[in-house]
């Protein structure tokens, strides 16, 4: 071989070589990667493109979540109309709104305020360090079930240890120590207000301190909207928040001869602030959407979403919806749109609230508010109405189908307790009723010789003093108790001191048995739901157009009760279908839900691909490694034979 073929051999031989050897590494990384990107970029195109629309729906839920919060606020009309409120005359009570206070205007008169019960000695100490020479001392507060007493042996004790003793017991009770000038004496006063929580004083201590009643209990006492005392309404309490929904009065003084005038006005500012809310995150939703299917001319693209036909159906419920009128107001009503309310429209479909006034001086949804404040209300949130006085309509839920259903009451609601045995037709013997119900806790003194007559004419009596909502009746000589409040609200409690006869009541308590509504709705065609009964509440079950429609059925007989109808404004509307297309209950999940869920399981599939093929991948690298491994060993025996050669020949 010429020197000038081995030149050519070497050089050849050389490029195949570094550092006299394969660079078996870099030239299978670079197979190999060549080959991975060749295989996997489809599918990683793929994956990039699914986690991208994910992101953008998960983008959309955010926007149509805060959407829903805000629809929610402005459709809760409860708390939408809390009102402004105004009293007449704030020395005798002011009121506030909680939210749900019915516009309009009321009288309120004050009878009487709720008073503390107080007890002070008129004997005293002459110092602090003087004790006490009496032992026995009991005080005990409240009536019935709940009645406490609290009993000391307070020998040799000063008035303050004393002092200390009682205000660490579970009474509301305050003690004091007072100081007239002279000596010391022990005051007790409740720390709360009413009749529920007088207390007495008894034992030798109370004797020796000349305790006495100085300030008797007392319920406040109102009437509303009427004059007559026999009308009028006691509570313990100068703070009443059940009287008035969504009013709270705070008394302040009794003046039974001066009405005060309580008016309750919506408040414009707080239903534009809300509404403007409300348009903010709807024009964020609706945009971010509009944006979706938007194309870009510089791009070529438009947004992630654009053949999402869930976006496109979100789309156009959007602007539906905001747009349409309600049905439910009649035709006579001034206002049945949101337009009608001052609402507007942009060419891209956002929404404004148009404050420009009228000749009135006005804005057109401060007028609508004057004029027709129920319409206004039923635009945006729900309401209902009931076509028998019997029944009133409370409250529609998101799964309500807006419409209206025939009520048939087949268990009116009901409370009552019976006397085990019949009543004399003339008691033999005295006979004392201890009845409960709720915190009230009265007795009822019977007299031998009261017949049927005199004995329910006590009863009677007794519970419309102490505004109890029970009423006795006979039943075939038998002595029933009935509330107006069935079921839980309506538990009350009787026993008798008299074993056997009298009113057969007898010495065992009995508690009344809360029959709770049962009843059905009907839907315009013909379809029976039938309702959950809970005290005098009917709702609509679960799983049915009626679901989460709720009445309130007062005492009555079995039987057909009009109908009620449920009607759902624009902004119900909206908050109910949000709901339902982000539903993520198994089993009824909203579009919105199952399309994210299906790009998860789109998701999964392709990165389980690229796994099984970065699998596949390596065992192919390692193959192709093994065999350039075994080729590197070859070369270098053949650049031991070309060094030897190429030695032996140089010589």
């Amino acid at each position: 071989m010429s020197t000038t073929s081995l030149n050519a051999s070497s050089s050849l031989t050389s490029g195949m070589f570094a550092a006299g050897t394969l660079d078996v590494n870099n030239i299978v990384t670079q197979l190999m990667s060549a080959k991975s990107t060749q295989q996997l970029k489809p599918y990683q195109t793929q994956l990039d493109s699914y986690r991208e629309i994910k992101s953008a729906l998960q983008t959309l839920n955010t926007k149509l979540s805060s959407l829903k919060s805000a629809a929610s606020a402005l459709a809760d009309t409860d708390k939408l109309s809390s009102g402004k409120v105004a009293v007449s005359d704030d020395d005798i009570l002011t009121a506030s709104s909680s939210g749900g206070a019915q516009v309009g205007e009321y009288s309120v008169i004050v009878r009487q305020t709720a008073v503390a019960e107080s007890w002070t000695g008129n004997v005293g100490k002459a110092t602090l360090n003087d004790t006490l020479t009496s032992s026995a001392l009991t005080i005990t507060q409240g009536e019935g079930e709940d009645q406490q007493s609290f009993s000391i042996d307070a020998s040799g004790m000063t008035l303050e240890s004393l002092r200390d003793k009682i205000n660490n017991s579970e009474l509301d009770l305050k003690a004091t120590v007072l100081y007239t000038g002279s000596e010391y004496r022990l005051q007790l006063t409740s720390t709360k207000t009413g009749e529920d929580y007088g207390f007495t004083v008894t034992g030798d201590i109370a004797t020796e301190l000349g305790m006495q009643e100085k300030i008797s209990a007392k319920n406040s006492i109102v009437n509303i909207n009427t004059t007559l005392e026999s009308d009028a309404i006691e509570r313990s309490s100068n703070t009443i928040t059940d009287i008035l929904p969504g009013l709270t009065l705070n008394l302040k003084t009794a003046d039974p001869a001066n009405p005060v005038r309580l008016t309750v006005s919506s408040d414009t500012a707080v239903i534009e602030e809300k509404l403007g809310t409300f348009f903010t995150k709807y024009n964020e939703a609706l945009s971010y959407l509009n944006e979706q299917f938007t194309y870009n001319t510089e791009t070529e693209t438009s947004g992630p979403l654009s053949k999402s036909s869930t976006a496109r159906s979100i789309q156009m419920q959007l602007q539906t919806l905001v747009s349409s009128r309600i049905s439910g107001i009649g035709e006579d009503a001034n206002y049945k749109t949101l337009s009608d309310i001052g609402v507007r429209m942009n060419n891209d479909g956002t929404i404004y609230l148009d404050k420009t006034a009228q000749s009135n001086g006005l804005t057109r949804l401060a007028n609508a508010l004057s004029d027709d404040y129920d319409s206004v209300m039923k635009i945006l949130g729900n309401s209902g109405s009931t076509t028998d006085s019997r029944i009133q309509y409370l409250t529609a839920g998101s799964s309500t189908t807006p419409g209206t259903y025939r009520v048939n009451i087949t268990t009116p609601p009901q409370a009552k307790v019976a006397a085990g045995s019949a009543m004399e037709a003339i008691l033999s013997v005295n006979e004392r009723l201890a009845f409960a119900y709720g915190t009230k806790s009265f007795s009822i003194d019977l007299s031998s010789g009261d017949d049927s007559a005199a004995v329910l004419s006590k009863i009677n009596g007794a519970l419309s003093t102490n505004s109890v909502p029970v009423s006795a009746s006979l039943n075939e000589n038998v002595l029933n108790f009935f509330t107006t409040n069935a079921g839980g609200d309506g538990a009350f409690t009787v026993q008798s001191d008299v074993a056997s006869g009298g009113t057969g009541i007898g010495t065992s308590l009995l508690t009344a048995q809360g029959i709770d509504i049962a009843g059905t709705f009907t839907d315009s065609l013909g379809n029976v739901y039938t309702g959950v009964g809970s005290g005098s509440v009917l709702t609509g079950a679960t799983g049915t157009p009626a679901a989460g429609l709720m009445i309130s059925g007062a005492m009555g007989i079995a039987g057909e009760y009009g109908t009620v109808t449920a009607t759902f404004g624009v902004v119900e509307n909206l908050s109910s279908k949000i709901e339902a297309i982000m539903n993520t209950s198994p089993g009824s999940e909203g579009s919105l839900t199952r399309e994210i869920e299906s790009l998860d399981s789109n998701i999964q599939n392709v990165n389980e691909t690229i796994t099984q093929l970065n699998e596949r991948l390596e065992v192919e690298r390692q193959l192709l490694f093994d065999q350039y491994n075994e080729a590197n060993q070859t070369l270098s025996q053949l650049q031991l034979l070309q060094s030897s050669l190429t030695s032996s020949m140089g010589r």
